[in-house]
């Protein structure tokens, strides 16, 4: 699990995430962290190790039970109980014991929020107007998971609002892939293909490519039954919303991605079918053109030029494109014997390619495209 975290903390997406919270920190901001239905795993553990790094000391305080945020605050941080008032919030930023801490809020509910929401807003405005020459005030972090919560900017120079949404895109997932154990080893195709399908159809959500990564290329060529599954424990159905809270739903707010599971129980086969083409054609259409140049140069012997057809007139066998091949091979038998073959199962797998229609695992692993032509 340890080396997961690492990985997933080391992608550019989540590491740029952390960074920008690293910055308000820095500026002695709180954060208020907002995610969809899930926290994503151990980012407090490091967040801690990042804190701890730049001299923060951690405490984390659970919100439960409805205790007030200054009474948490104090138990947290193992301090006696003190006068409540306005006067209580510029003991909060000056009192020495809490210099350099931050403070992680474990647990916020919806209902525990607006409480909380008034206090981190009282204190960034205390936090900005006291004057201290000590080192520095004590930061709050409060991350909040899932639907209830009043959703605003907070709007305070002294109290960030970060979304984890469009953290993780394609590009994260592509590199998890190429790492994963069931794809070292590989023919470069298949790995290749293998990470491609796996960040196309998980798009952001890691719990899925893990799912994908782990039953290795069958299952991330024939997905239904883990995105079945995957659906299944999570009660979606057909009427289950499009929403970033409830985890249907990510990327930018103005071109928002659906899940690949929710398509499926949706019956959105062709757009669900549409990302498994886009991982195929990234992979295999680079792949058929090495292929048909490797097959012009090998048999260039062959060719009797300039070849003259109804779009013009062909004086370099590397201008032949696939179609071409096999019209040139079917007019000259002799020159093509063996290759027609060749060339046509080329232009059948390009032609399918062309008309968005995603290959079989069998035929996108078919051996003519993965190995060299003789």
């Amino acid at each position: 699990m340890k080396g997961r975290l690492e990985s997933l903390w080391r992608l550019p997406g989540p590491s740029r995430f952390v960074e920008t919270i690293a910055r308000d920190l820095g500026d002695g901001a709180s954060v208020v962290l907002r995610f969809g239905p899930n926290l994503p795993a151990a980012l407090d553990d490091h967040m801690e190790q990042h804190c701890r790094r730049r001299g923060y000391r951690w405490t984390t305080a659970a919100a439960s039970g409805g205790i007030r945020p200054l009474s948490l605050i104090r138990t947290a941080a193992g301090l006696d109980s003190s006068a409540a008032g306005p006067a209580s919030w510029r003991r909060l930023v000056l009192h020495e014991s809490l210099q350099h801490r931050v403070f992680w809020i474990d647990g916020l509910t919806p209902a525990d929020w607006p409480r909380w929401r008034r206090f981190l807003l009282s204190y960034a405005h205390a936090r900005r107007n006291a004057v201290t020459d000590a080192g520095g005030p004590p930061i709050f972090v409060a991350p909040l998971c899932g639907p209830g919560f009043q959703d605003d900017d907070l709007a305070d120079p002294m109290l960030s609002y970060r979304e984890f949404r469009d953290a993780v895109d394609r590009d994260d997932l592509l590199m998890l892939a190429l790492q994963n154990p069931n794809a070292s080893g590989r023919n470069r195709a298949i790995r290749s293909l293998f990470a491609n399908t796996v960040a196309q159809l998980a798009q952001w959500d890691l719990v899925l490519a893990r799912r994908l990564l782990d039953g290795g290329p069958d299952a991330a060529f024939e997905p239904r039954p883990i995105l079945e599954d995957y659906a299944r424990e999570r009660g979606w159905t057909d009427n289950t919303p499009e929403a970033w809270v409830e985890g249907t739903l990510d990327g930018p707010r103005d071109r928002p991605i659906i899940h690949s599971a929710l398509l499926l129980v949706q019956g959105r086969e062709a757009e669900l079918n549409r990302r498994l083409w886009a991982a195929q054609a990234a992979v295999l259409m680079p792949l058929l053109e090495e292929r048909r140049a490797e097959l012009v140069h090998r048999h260039r012997h062959r060719f009797r030029l300039p070849f003259e057809t109804e779009i013009g007139v062909f004086e370099k066998p590397e201008d032949l494109e696939i179609g071409l091949l096999v019209h040139y091979f079917s007019i000259h038998k002799a020159e093509g014997r063996g290759l027609t073959a060749k060339a046509r199962k080329l232009r059948n797998f390009r032609n399918k390619l062309a008309h968005l229609e995603p290959l079989s695992p069998r035929e996108a692993t078919h051996p003519i495209l993965l190995n060299p032509i003789a």
